[in-house]
């Protein structure tokens, strides 16, 4: 979807009931709602048809419809049925010719829409808590503590798709002023200690569009963290946080920077008390892989951890690994990184031979490579030149050649071939020369 004008939000805002007079930025959601792309538009027509057929009351809800207001393309489609959920579902999925996977326990569902569109689907719930950072039970509840549950006012807001279709804007708990005011407020003060993965989802938002936590949702936050709510989580949830906080490229840095002035990196891990500045660090990394590599680096969130990991000792890093449920590669990535890292620094001091870069440079993951770039104009040529040049070299001959010229197959082949490779890269012999430096290579191996 390409973005709307902005609009003027000089006028100001007051919660919208059903039925309820719409300020200007409300008339503007409304309007874009229903200027969105026709393949959206059909698929919440289709579903508020199915909703009345039913005799259901539905709604679109969520970060779809704040989602308008910024005019980005991410506007999820979240479903909120008011009733009992699976005739419903399973006659939306079966029109559209979807596979529908449902969640009895937590009274929801999903598919994936024709062209690759998800379509969340739940039932109106109550949720409580039991314990602060616990699973929430769920209940069947009212439209009203549908969003109450909720985290933050500007993901509450909901149009109506059934009985009638998008005739108005429901903002039960001033999400519109807070949009205009580019505030991130939660609906109550226990919101954070009830699930503190709330936390790392609104510094998300925060630095991913722009907001800022209110001056009371701040202090909540801060609280929240002193208290230790974000280890009471699992390492699963608090991994998998995480893993959203930091996976995108344009505000990872953005929520390391305020993880670490609330303090919740310490509190996460204490070691990182003591670390550098991480975000400064993978600002640098990625923009230095950038020009290194001519590309954008991939994995986000993996040089988030690598930032984050590169000045603690074992045994925090260690730690970390297992405070976010890291699978084996990231464990890997986390523990042993930091030590490829400054052996790499090491080889490249000084003026060393392009086989010795090389040979520091060619195992190492791209977040690894985009660490040691960031050393500085030195370190970023010779990664640049890895990735260019050393890492495509090939020589002309191979094992076969040297059979052929009467080498036995066997261990030596490969290390004739290894020398010979380094001498290549160090310019000490041309093409021409590679078969005669090999054979000359495994004969003096065998004196």
């Amino acid at each position: 979807m390409r973005p709307l004008p902005d609009f003027p939000v000089s006028c100001a805002s007051r919660p919208s009931a059903p039925g309820g007079d719409l300020t200007a930025t409300g008339r503007e959601l409304l309007r874009r709602f229903h200027a969105l792309p026709e393949e959206r538009l059909a698929i919440l027509r289709r579903a508020g048809g199915v909703a009345l057929a039913c005799g259901r009351d539905l709604f679109w809800v969520g970060g779809g419809v704040r989602d308008l207001w910024l005019g980005t393309s991410e506007l999820d489609i979240d479903l909120v049925v008011d009733g009992a959920l699976e005739p419903f579902a399973e006659r939306l999925a079966a029109m559209l010719g979807a596979q529908l996977r449902s969640h009895p326990q937590f009274l929801t569902a999903e598919f994936l829409a024709p062209g690759g569109m998800r379509v969340d689907l739940a039932a109106v719930r109550s949720e409580r808590y039991v314990a602060p950072a616990s699973l929430p039970l769920v209940s069947p509840g009212t439209f009203a503590s549908d969003l109450a549950r909720r985290d933050f006012t500007i993901n509450c807001l909901a149009v109506p798709l059934a009985p009638a279709f998008g005739d108005r804007l429901v903002d039960n708990c001033g999400g519109i002023r807070d949009l205009e005011r580019r505030c991130l407020r939660t609906l109550h003060p226990a919101s954070f200690r009830d699930d503190p993965t709330r936390i790392l989802r609104g510094l998300e938002f925060e630095a991913r569009l722009g907001f800022s936590f209110a001056p009371e949702t701040e202090r909540e936050a801060e609280s929240a963290i002193a208290e230790g709510m974000l280890l009471r989580l699992s390492p699963a949830r608090l991994g998998e946080a995480m893993r959203r906080a930091l996976g995108r490229a344009e505000s990872a840095a953005g929520v390391l920077r305020r993880l670490r002035g609330l303090n919740a990196l310490s509190a996460i891990e204490p070691g990182l008390a003591r670390a550098g500045d991480a975000a400064a660090r993978f600002d640098a990394a990625q923009g230095a892989f950038r020009r290194a590599a001519g590309r954008p680096l991939a994995g986000t969130f993996r040089l988030a951890l690598l930032s984050l990991a590169l000045d603690l000792d074992d045994e925090p890093r260690e730690r970390l690994a297992k405070r976010f449920a890291l699978p084996a590669a990231e464990r890997a990535l986390v523990v042993g990184g930091p030590e490829h890292i400054r052996a790499a620094w090491l080889a490249l001091g000084g003026e060393p031979l392009a086989s010795a870069v090389h040979a520091s440079l060619a195992l190492l993951s791209d977040e690894e490579l985009a660490v040691v770039a960031a050393r500085g104009e030195g370190a970023r040529a010779w990664v640049e030149r890895e990735c260019a040049e050393l890492r495509r070299f090939r020589l002309r001959i191979d094992g076969r050649d040297l059979i052929a010229a009467g080498l036995p197959a066997g261990p030596t082949l490969g290390r004739a071939l290894a020398v010979t490779l380094e001498a290549r890269l160090d310019g000490r012999i041309d093409a021409g020369d590679e078969l005669a430096f090999a054979l000359g290579a495994a004969a003096g191996e065998a004196e």
